[in-house]
């Protein structure tokens, strides 16, 4: 895949995408989210040029082509983009499109969230809903979401429970969500007592393997500023409940700590080196705050302090790549039970050529 589902370049501007299921027929040709928010960051220096950069790309090009790697499998796409000073939500339907500035918070999911309540939208959004038989229009504002949502694919992918559970875990925080809290969210479980087996596609942190969760957690990233600077905390990894979240700067000295990710099993790759840990926890009953490593806070505080270092020293890029080592080497000591493993994971194993 040329794209990705989140990221960030030197500038700050952070975006994160999420699939959204519509009534809009897919085209055959076109870009996907991922290649969306890939350029975006490539051309952009602020939350609003990526904004414009991801209209522009839609209008002239549309949205086309699967989603998936082993299957046919198309959505559409929303955007959670931001920087230093702004933040905007866009969802999209085909080639409409409509988006909201944040002013104080905002999470999304496999659902479309904007209603009336757009501040812009596609050309001619409204009579081409009205012309195509979406809305009836024109005596009240299109709702967007009540336009276009195909509402069997969104109920069955529980999007709306996971917006709900990250929305008001930000919401109880009072204003004052921290790196803590996000890690925490990201990490959350709905019935993580009756183990991770029971999991589905309600939970934050999303376990594949049983009759109700398809698909995974495939990566988590935390984009966050400090003394102005860029940060992100990424895994680097799959399930976050049992992953490191490493601290890296952005736009300093780039590095790479380990081979990217391939579709086959590689050991030398830090993602799949992990990963073994992570199949064997399908079937693992303890809470996972027994499976969490140590290090997480001591990585954060010890970057923080060189962070405030001007201008940083090149211990900065070596302390990132100790992290994940120092990661590996927990995981190395972990000791998770020998579990039967499902038939999801033996076939997706199999794919993998991971014994």
């Amino acid at each position: 895949m040329f794209g990705a589902e989140m990221g960030v370049n030197e500038y700050g501007v952070s975006i994160g995408n999420e699939a959204v299921f519509t009534r809009m027929k897919r085209e055959e040709t076109g870009l996907l989210g991922m290649d969306m928010l890939r350029i975006a960051l490539e051309r952009s220096n602020n939350a609003k040029s990526a904004l414009s950069t991801i209209t522009g790309l839609l209008d002239e090009y549309g949205q086309g082509g699967t989603n998936s790697y082993f299957r046919n499998y198309f959505y559409d796409n929303s955007f959670l983009i931001s920087d230093s000073r702004s933040a905007w939500v866009l969802e999209t339907a085909g080639r409409f499109w409509v988006a909201k500035e944040v002013h104080d918070y905002y999470s999304i999911s496999n659902v479309l969230t904007i209603h009336n309540d757009y501040d812009l939208s596609s050309p001619n959004l409204e009579a081409k809903a009205v012309a195509g038989g979406r809305w009836s229009g024109p005596s009240q504002r299109l709702d967007f979401a009540k336009a276009f949502q195909d509402r069997l694919y969104t109920r069955l992918g529980k999007g709306s429970k996971r917006l709900d559970s990250t929305r008001c875990a930000i919401s109880e925080s009072s204003g004052k969500f921290d790196l803590a809290d996000a890690k925490s969210l990201l990490r959350r479980h709905e019935k993580v007592q009756e183990g991770l087996r029971k999991g589905n596609t309600g939970d934050v942190c999303m376990h594949a393997g049983g009759l109700f969760s398809p698909t995974q957690t495939a990566s988590s990233m935390i984009a966050a500023f400090q003394d102005g600077i860029p940060v992100v905390y990424a895994t680097g990894s799959s399930l976050p409940c049992s992953s490191v979240f490493k601290p890296h700067v952005v736009g300093g000295e780039e590095f790479v700590a380990y081979t990217s990710a391939g579709a086959d099993f590689d050991p030398s790759s830090f993602w799949w080196a992990i990963e073994r840990l992570h199949r064997t926890m399908t079937n693992y009953t303890a809470e996972s705050k027994d499976v969490r490593f140590e290090p997480e806070s001591e990585f954060a505080e010890s970057f923080c302090d060189l962070v405030k270092k001007k201008p940083y020293p090149s211990a900065i890029v070596e302390f990132s790549k100790s992290c994940y080592v120092k990661e590996l080497t927990q995981v190395g000591s972990v000791s998770v039970p020998s579990l039967h493993l499902n038939r999801y994971w033996k076939n997706m194993n199999r794919k993998a050529h991971l014994e």
